[in-house]
């Protein structure tokens, strides 16, 4: 189910629109789009553009989930950016203990298991209110169909204004009416999320996994030809980026990209391409610049061994 909203225009109402855009932007000097606060990723993508569709792909654990839930407390908590979460393949709780693990800097499983000493509690108290003070929105759906996810995307948009979706993931949308084969289903998929974000005006995060190829390869970093089931993903999505990280493969202690992560920006439409850094701190879930990682000493030990 979709919403229309027709207009035509002539060319010169077009320009004098465009022109209007150009003069707002250059007036502000910002990034046009909804910020993430990550400085490479902002810098590439010029933020979050209202009306396309970014899908976000990696292998298994590599942490795409929880650079999502980073970029929902990020964008929600520092620029108050209303957002929608769907994410079918996890219970509320496990959602919420994510975001909490991330924005407390406490150990998930510590979190997960109630191993909390005084100070841990007073963190955790201090992170929970931030989150229930932001404008984040969980949607609880155990089995999503994509007719299901156009009916509550419209109505959580008329509901919450929401700007930024993040949908977990891709491949745990069922068709409507399903066909074979499935790289005809994840089609009719891709197409109809990039209507909604264009016919909403709203910016979509569409997490993917990657084929299974990737692992056959010396450099593990993800390419186009990865992503999982269909050309499709190439062809609907505005932007594509991967994550990737070292660690995922090389996992010794003394790995001096252990805390290092990469997003890779393979298509973006309207812009160029190119790689950004992050810190990961794996126990928490927790992406950030590097310039400004939680844990200075390790940074700092990276960045000695040759990580820039």
């Amino acid at each position: 189910m979709t919403i229309t909203k027709e207009q035509t225009y002539t060319a010169s109402q077009a320009i004098v629109k465009t022109l209007e855009t150009i003069v707002q932007n250059f007036n502000i000097k910002a990034n046009t789009g909804i910020p993430t606060h990550y400085h490479d990723f902002d810098m590439l993508m010029e933020g979050l553009q209202s009306g396309e569709v970014t899908v976000l792909a990696g292998r298994p654990s590599v942490g795409k989930t929880y650079f999502a839930l980073n970029i929902a407390l990020r964008s929600s908590i520092r620029s108050q950016i209303p957002i929608v979460i769907f994410a079918p393949s996890q219970s509320i709780d496990q959602i919420t203990l994510r975001m909490c693990a991330i924005q407390s800097r406490i150990e998930y499983s510590r979190l997960q298991k109630g191993w909390l000493d005084d100070a841990d509690w007073e963190k955790l108290y201090d992170a929970t209110d931030i989150i229930q003070n932001s404008p984040i929105f969980i949607h609880d759906t155990p089995r999503l169909t994509l007719n299901t996810l156009s009916t509550q995307l419209i109505k959580s948009h008329s509901d919450t204004k929401a700007e930024l979706y993040i949908i977990d993931y891709l491949q745990l949308i069922h068709p409507t009416t399903p066909r074979a084969p499935r790289d005809q289903e994840i089609a009719d998929i891709t197409r109809e999320v990039k209507t909604l974000a264009r016919e909403l005006n709203v910016h979509i995060i569409l997490i993917s996994q990657l084929n299974r190829k990737v692992e056959e390869r010396l450099d593990k970093r993800p390419m186009l030809a990865d992503l999982r089931d269909s050309g499709a993903i190439e062809d609907d999505a505005d932007n594509i980026v991967f994550l990737y990280r070292d660690a995922l493969y090389n996992k010794s202690e003394d790995n001096p990209l252990k805390n290092h992560a990469e997003i890779i920006i393979a298509k973006h439409r309207n812009g160029t391409t190119g790689r950004g850094e992050l810190f990961f701190k794996k126990e928490y879930g927790l992406f950030e610049n590097m310039e400004c990682s939680p844990i200075p000493q390790e940074l700092s030990e990276n960045t000695a061994s040759g990580e820039e």
